[in-house]
């Protein structure tokens, strides 16, 4: 009985492991595939440049949206039209799932929308349709890289804070704007490291 036991414990752990190492074998690839898909230069519209999400990042986004929304989707089918959930289900879909689905929604819908225009005299940055944040290089105080997600962080005098994924297409525009900047704001790491990766 104790080798039995053994043995059903020892395949869960393989096939958790298997599962953990194919799923990180599919998030790299598809990392892989994402990244191959990058604009570093920037696109043109007369004297400004666009930064915006491309194409593989947009299609990634709506997968997970899609499946998240699908699976959510199936929950609650199940839940009114075949049987009732458990309790622990019920609060594990509100706790997890939901939340998770919503995310995702909120990703997708920021990867099509969010655009930066650049220009001589500073960066906009269009959010949801809308204008979230305009500044001028002469107000940024400070330049660098977050530590935390992939995105570059500019702060000015006024309080604003401009987060730039450097999953945008377009990064080789910031990096030749970057000059408009005031000396002393620009963290050096953040323009070698751009030279270097663009």
């Amino acid at each position: 009985m104790a080798v039995r036991t053994l043995r059903a414990t020892d395949c869960a752990v393989i096939e958790h492991f298997v599962s953990h190492l194919l799923s990180r074998k599919v998030d790299r690839r598809v990392d892989k595939w994402v990244a191959a898909g990058k604009q570093n230069a920037p696109l043109a519209e007369g004297e400004t440049y666009i930064l915006r999400f491309g194409l593989r990042h947009r299609i990634q986004a709506l997968f997970v949206c899609t499946a998240f929304t699908v699976v959510c989707a199936i929950v609650v089918w199940c839940h009114f039209f075949v049987e009732p959930l458990g309790l622990g289900l019920v609060l594990g879909f509100l706790g997890l799932i939901l939340p998770a689905a919503l995310l995702s929604i909120g990703c997708a819908i920021h990867a099509f929308t969010n655009r930066i225009v650049l220009s001589r005299n500073g960066l906009v940055l269009h959010r949801f349709g809308f204008t979230a944040a305009d500044v001028a290089w002469g107000s940024v105080t400070s330049v660098r890289r977050s530590a935390v997600t992939p995105s570059i962080i500019i702060d000015t005098r006024f309080g604003k804070r401009v987060r730039v994924s450097t999953q945008m297409d377009g990064l080789c525009g910031l990096a030749e704007l970057l000059s408009e900047t005031p000396p002393e704001s620009r963290d050096i790491s953040v323009v070698n490291w751009m030279i270097e990766e663009l």
